[in-house]
């Protein structure tokens, strides 16, 4: 068993697994979303009889980022599970690659969280409290643990980076509104694709951008499905990723067993 205080190698891997910004996907993992002008700041103001949720307006997605941030914002404090799965196929001479992650994220309302990802090559597992952060990655050998700073994890945990990578990517209008719950909940529905330096490929080189999301009144997104197709680098690539939110409150965050000889 080899452990590692040192967490350069396992934060990299869980960010990327977790934000979906390796290869085409891009972008900076340890960001935080803010819909005001201080830095840093997430808040959330909307009024508690909002039907609307922030950022759309005009029958139309006006500002992914007041959406993702209000979405964040809706989380904090609150117990949440959700699930992200992301597949990639690029096509060249004759040639298929398929690759894909999958992630699932349970957050307890007393800061307790598990992360499970992986891809074809890694495996991780990462839980955490409001002190300290521990994980395992198997990549096909002997398991190896680190300790991290839970505070660096603990800003991605909504997936809101993944959601304004894809929401920013497209053209969304309001397809439908609908009363779930008691509360008015939004289905957005791209468009078109206009382009996103997290994805990276020229709108021109888009044939098909299809995306859904669902959202409540206060930015929360219940789901968001995306398919694209387009070519990169001489490849053809196509991309499905679908995000479900579950937060009724029924978690799991209990500590592995492997953790006690931290």
């Amino acid at each position: 068993m080899r452990w590692k205080r040192a967490a350069a190698v396992g934060l990299v891997v869980s960010m990327v697994l977790l934000a979906g910004c390796s290869g085409i996907f891009g972008g900076d993992a340890t960001e935080t979303p803010t819909s005001d002008t201080t830095a840093g700041e997430v808040t959330n103001d909307t009024p508690a009889n909002a039907t609307t949720p922030p950022g759309v307006a005009g029958g139309e997605l006006a500002n992914a980022t007041a959406l993702t941030a209000a979405h964040n914002a809706s989380l904090s404090g609150e117990a949440f599970a959700l699930q992200i799965t992301q597949r990639n196929r690029l096509s060249q001479g004759g040639q298929n690659v398929t690759t894909g992650a999958d992630r699932a994220v349970a957050v307890g309302d007393d800061g307790r969280f598990v992360i499970r990802a992986s891809n074809s090559r890694v495996n991780q597992t990462v839980w955490g409290n409001e002190s300290v952060a521990v994980s395992r990655t198997v990549t096909g050998g002997e398991p190896a643990y680190e300790t991290m700073d839970p505070d660096q994890l603990r800003p991605q945990l909504s997936g809101h980076l993944l959601l304004s990578n894809y929401l920013s990517a497209g053209s969304y209008e309001v397809a439908s509104t609908e009363t779930v719950d008691g509360e008015t909940v939004t289905t957005l529905r791209s468009t078109g694709y206009t382009g996103s330096d997290a994805i990276g490929i020229d709108p021109a080189n888009v044939s098909v951008y299809e995306s859904t999301a669902t959202v409540g009144p206060d930015g929360r997104v219940r789901e968001l499905a995306v398919h694209l197709e387009g070519s990169s680098g001489g490849s053809n690539v196509t991309l499905d990723v679908r995000f479900e939110l579950d937060a009724d409150g029924s978690v799991d965050v209990s500590r592995p067993g492997w953790t006690d000889e931290v």
